[in-house]
């Protein structure tokens, strides 16, 4: 689903919110970011879970990490001249 929505929207980056679930499978909680992201809203806080996000590199190169937050400036460096959009969750069963 984030390949599609990275196709559709021609993407550089995307993301997907997640739950967390115990091992009973009881929900204890989760996080759903924006829509999409800017560079400008990736300033006031960081909206992309660094095991959610997929990135095309066709159209970033090859960025290198930060050295304090790593996935946080990797994201900042993207956004800089890109959007990121969130992928659908999958259908329910």
């Amino acid at each position: 689903m984030q390949v599609r929505t990275m196709l559709e929207q021609n993407a550089a980056l995307s993301y997907v919110g997640y739950r967390v679930i115990d091992e009973s499978g009881a929900m204890l909680g989760g996080f759903l970011p924006r829509a999409t992201i800017t560079y400008n809203d990736m300033l006031k806080t960081c909206q992309i879970a660094n095991s959610t996000a997929m990135y095309e590199r066709d159209k970033v190169g090859t960025p290198q990490a930060g050295t304090i937050r790593h996935d946080y400036e990797l994201w900042l460096s993207i956004l800089r001249d890109h959007r990121a959009y969130i992928a659908p969750p999958p259908p329910q069963d």
